[in-house]
């Protein structure tokens, strides 16, 4: 009865799932909670129960011969499941059916689809991979005071914990669903399994949002506001792209929006006018207003403090503040044609736009256009729009620039492609190909600094340029030259490959890192941490890419998210994206060491959707990463004693180390063994395992230990042993 008092009535729907062919099995509980339920339900004793504990998941231990299955709730509120094959056990014995449905098919991307007389249910595409559960345990004891504890000898073997979901460093399959029946599923495999390995069997994805409307977006501009605000800039066809607040100028406009870190759009605008308008790059200021640069066809351009330049196109730059409104925009360029590919904000608030010119007369120019078709150029505007000064970049050949960053002296760094063999002030000589990537640095005061060319025999851009903490400069590109100066390992392959160089403090090249396979792949843009490692996004095709953690998702194309430590050393690298094209563009790192990506994607079932896709040929996307895991020490040194270690953001309720070392250093974990090619930050002098066990349901831990006076000075670092993320390292003293 409802509250009226009145009599209602539900339909309801029944579904059960059912695994034929399988072994009698008697569930029992895991990860067990806080959390106690009393039922005194009805005047019958016999049936009250008190005291009842609760769990985080459920196993079904030997549900077909050497397969278990475990349920279990995700961080999301989702219901998950996975298949535990141990080793040598057949995962051909598995299958689902259901009872209560009208049918069942796999969609186009993969995805299962339940119908039912009330609506379509969708379990998506299948994630399997195999783990290394090796344990090799040697010698010495840990600093525990209380329990000893064997230390880890790196160059003999690794602590190999049993802790399950190490997708992270293991080796994934490509798997699809295979209909039996109307009703019953199984998984297919599509390559061989190691016997000798558990083999996991996941059906769950990571995070992603659709940014768009029933038109075509391509996003390139990505920045984080003072009070951690997302901000994503493109191009869109939509005139109903999905949170506007602003009227559609033509046929394609630049489009601004603002996010909150949980995903939340607060606004988008539409920015241009009446012809075509490509956004390529974004800046925010210190009042947290949004730069946005591009090239235009458009001559009356919206909230324009200047008029048209010249040529077929113009650059761009609008100003748009916190709330969405454009505050002015400037037409940048001169008589030909110009775009505004790269845009930074100093200390100053003044805005450096850099890009591409073939106009010999830009606005309050320091030097004469070199020749070619185009120049690279660099300008710089005062808070307000007045130009202070320009400067063009090249020789007599065609220059761009793609990428800039900002020194400690508020000067440029920038990175691009250039055609021209006296590319003015450059110290070495030209490589080779049609175009090779180029290095330079112009100073606050419009002073250009020495140019390196960048490449090898065939053709190079460089397309992004961050500055580690340490000192030097890394620059991103793509390349199609197998001798590309100082590679450290072989090119992969097919037309392209990414690239990754560091540069010195001095100037000189320490290395270059191919990154890719047998197919084409590409750099769109990097980032580096406070660890000295750089995040690089962008596209691949090829299947054996390099030190992957996961397969292609299909299309022609994925994204892709990798890390390189400052040894030139590939850490990981994932594929996003789904069944159709995905192409990732320009990583940022958060404060909280998220790591976020924007780019465009064709793919209706982008791997870890939060949303739909929302029509035309294209949506932008955003994705983001989570952050690793942060460690902490209180101690009471130098005499030793009671110690507090304090971890979080680790995966929750997953397994993870804590390592102690005298000293710190760059060690990356051998070969063969668990979190193979791990780098730590730990050196190998007394390196010793202090804790093996598994995190809270937020990924947090605590542990009171009891330290020993030659603990102190000493170092501690937590790997994470689901995704083999490394913390912070932590110092007692």
């Amino acid at each position: 009865r409802g509250s009226s008092g009145k009599s209602v009535e539900f339909e309801h729907l029944t579904l059960t799932v059912t695994f034929p062919g399988s072994n009698p099995a008697t569930p029992r509980g895991a990860q067990p909670q806080a959390a106690k339920f009393n039922y005194y339900i009805g005047d019958d004793e016999s049936r009250w129960a008190s005291n009842v504990p609760s769990f985080g998941a459920i196993i079904y231990e030997n549900l077909y011969d050497g397969v278990d299955l475990t349920i279990a709730g995700n961080d999301d509120g989702v219901l998950k499941y996975e298949f535990h094959v141990a080793p040598g056990a057949d995962w051909n014995q598995i299958r689902i059916a259901y009872d209560g449905i009208d049918s069942l098919c796999v969609d186009e991307s993969g995805d299962l689809r339940i119908a039912t007389s009330f609506g379509t249910l969708m379990d998506s595409a299948p994630l399997v991979w195999q783990e290394d559960v090796e344990s090799r345990l040697s010698g010495g004891t840990a600093v525990t005071g209380g329990t000893a504890v064997p230390a880890v000898h790196l160059d003999g073997g690794w602590a190999a914990d049993d802790g399950r979901d190490a997708r992270a460093t293991s080796d994934t399959i490509p798997a699809r669903f295979e209909l039996v029946d109307d009703a019953t599923y199984r998984f297919a495999l599509d390559d061989p399994v190691d016997p000798t390995r558990e083999l996991i069997i996941d059906p769950d994805v990571e995070w992603m949002v659709y940014l768009g409307g029933s038109g075509s977006e391509d996003a390139d501009g990505l920045a984080i506001a003072p009070n951690g605000d997302v901000l994503v800039s493109g191009t869109t066809s939509s005139f109903d792209f999905e949170h506007r607040i602003g009227p559609h100028y033509g046929p394609d406009d630049t489009f601004i929006l603002r996010m909150l870190p949980t995903g939340e759009v607060l606004w988008m605008s539409y920015v241009g006018g009446e012809l075509d308008d490509y956004g390529q790059a974004l800046a925010v200021d210190s009042a947290g207003r949004a730069l946005v640069v591009g090239f235009t066809w458009s001559r009356t351009f919206a909230r324009a403090i200047n008029t048209y330049r010249g040529g077929s196109w113009d650059g761009f730059l609008a100003v748009v503040s916190p709330g969405g409104q454009i505050e002015w925009s400037a037409f940048v360029g001169g008589s030909a044609s110009d775009s505004a590919n790269a845009v930074a904000v100093d200390q100053r608030d003044r805005i450096w736009i850099a890009g591409s010119t073939g106009s010999p007369n830009l606005e309050s120019r320091l030097n004469e256009h070199h020749g070619g078709d185009t120049d690279a150029f660099v300008s710089v505007l005062s808070p307000s729009g007045q130009t202070d000064w320009s400067i063009y970049l090249g020789g007599s050949a065609s220059e761009t620039v793609r990428a800039i960053t900002l020194d400690s002296q508020s000067g440029a760094v920038l990175t691009g492609s250039t055609g021209s063999v006296d590319f003015e002030h450059r110290v070495n000589s030209y490589f080779g190909g049609i175009t090779d990537g180029f290095l330079t640095s112009v100073s606050s005061q419009g002073v250009a600094g020495s140019m390196s060319y960048l490449g090898g025999s065939g053709r190079d851009a460089g397309s992004g340029v961050a500055l580690p903490p340490a000192g030097g400069v890394r620059i991103g590109g793509w390349t199609d030259s197998p001798d590309f100066t100082g590679h450290v390992n072989e090119f992969g392959g097919g037309r392209n490959d990414a690239f990754l160089t560091s540069i010195e403090s001095g100037g000189e090249l320490a290395w270059t890192i191919y990154l890719g396979g047998g197919g084409d792949d590409w750099s769109n843009g990097i980032a580096t941490d406070c660890r000295g490692r750089t995040i690089v996004a962008g596209g691949a095709d090829s299947w054996n890419f390099r030190g992957r953690w996961n397969n292609r998702l299909g299309g022609a194309w994925d994204g892709f998210v990798a890390i390189v430590g400052p040894d030139a050393r590939q850490e990981w690298m994932k594929f996003i994206g789904g069944k159709n094209q995905d192409d990732a563009k320009r990583p940022i790192l958060a404060a909280d060491e998220v790591i976020y990506t924007v780019g465009v994607t064709s793919s209706p079932a982008f791997r870890g959707r939060v949303n739909e896709f929302h029509g035309g040929s294209y949506d932008a996307f955003l994705t983001r990463l989570g952050p690793e895991p942060m460690v902490s020490a209180t101690t009471s040194c130098p005499s030793g004693g009671a110690a507090t270690i304090q971890w979080s953001r680790a995966r929750p309720e997953g397994r993870v180390v804590l390592l102690y070392a005298r000293e710190q250093a760059l060690l990356r974990i051998p070969d063969g063994i668990y979190c193979a090619g791990t780098l730590l930050m730990l050196g190998t002098d007394h390196l010793q395992l202090v804790f093996a066990g598994t995190s809270d349901p937020n990924g947090s831990g605590s542990l009171n230990i009891n330290a020993g006076p030659g603990a102190c000075g000493g170092y501690l670092q937590l790997l994470d042993l689901s995704t083999c993320a490394t913390s912070n390292v932590a110092r007692i003293e």
